[in-house]
């Protein structure tokens, strides 16, 4: 029974590297798109400009959410293949 819950959870796991993905997207949509946009309400394009400073906190929850993701399909050592040869 918590093989099937545990199979279900990593189906619907995103990979990893989608998170990577969207990291990066966010990162230069703040960085460089939003900076570049000329809204033509004040308020709006006064808080387009604030993309590149508050960027980089929004990227870092993608980041760590890929790294527990990634480290989460890591497999136990004791599953793992030995793939070098000389170990014993």
């Amino acid at each position: 029974m918590k093989s099937e819950q545990t199979a279900k959870k990593q189906q619907k796991r995103i990979p990893w590297w989608l998170t990577i993905i969207g990291a990066i997207t966010t990162y230069n949509v703040f960085t460089y798109l939003l900076p570049t946009l000329n809204p033509a309400n004040q308020a709006l394009k006064d808080l387009f400009q604030l993309g590149p400073g508050v960027a980089p906190v929004l990227t870092i929850p993608f980041l760590l959410l890929s790294a527990k993701q990634l480290y989460d399909t890591e497999l136990p050592p004791e599953k793992r293949q030995n793939k070098d040869p000389d170990e014993t």
